[in-house]
């Protein structure tokens, strides 16, 4: 698969080093085992890496029950792995098997992990899901149909579970 942009996890990075700066304990997760070993070493002793498929649902499942499992508890999940897949393309010019990919990382990376980390929010009675949309989600960018399409999707879900879960 391609690799994350560098943009993404610069995002993750500032991301988990807030929460570290607040005294939790991050980890974060990336395909790419190099540069998550790198975003991982500089964040220091309270971050861990874990490199995971996201669009993998067995690995996902596992993954999330380890961690939840070493760490005792998860309290909060930032979906922030995205992809733009090919741009500057007209809807016509297409290729479905790109589109079928941005939403597999996009929207189904991000139900997966979000589905895989509930059951342990709910036995807790304490959680908080954060999904990383765009305003591509909302307005729409020519040229990024399957970007713009995913990040709708992924405002949709958030507003979904919002809705489900907004008491825990």
């Amino acid at each position: 698969r391609e690799s994350s942009p560098a943009g993404q996890m610069a995002l993750a990075s500032a991301v988990a080093q807030k929460f570290i700066s607040e005294g939790a304990k991050v980890v974060i997760v990336d395909q790419n085992k190099a540069p998550l070993t790198k975003a991982s070493k500089q964040l220091g002793p309270n971050a861990s890496a874990l490199v995971l498929d996201v669009t993998d649902e067995a690995a996902v499942t596992k993954a999330i029950n380890k961690v939840a499992k070493q760490h005792g508890r998860i309290d909060i999940l930032v979906n922030s792995a995205g992809v733009t897949g090919k741009t500057n393309v007209k809807t016509h010019e297409v290729e479905y098997e790109n589109f079928k990919f941005v939403f597999e990382v996009n929207v189904n990376g991000s139900f997966l992990m979000a589905r895989a980390v509930l059951p342990h929010m709910l036995k807790r009675n304490y959680g908080r899901i954060v999904h990383i949309a765009s305003v591509a989600g909302k307005e729409g960018n020519a040229g990024m149909l399957a970007y713009s399409a995913s990040k709708a999707a992924v405002i949709g879900m958030t507003k979904v579970q919002g809705k489900e879960y907004a008491e825990i």
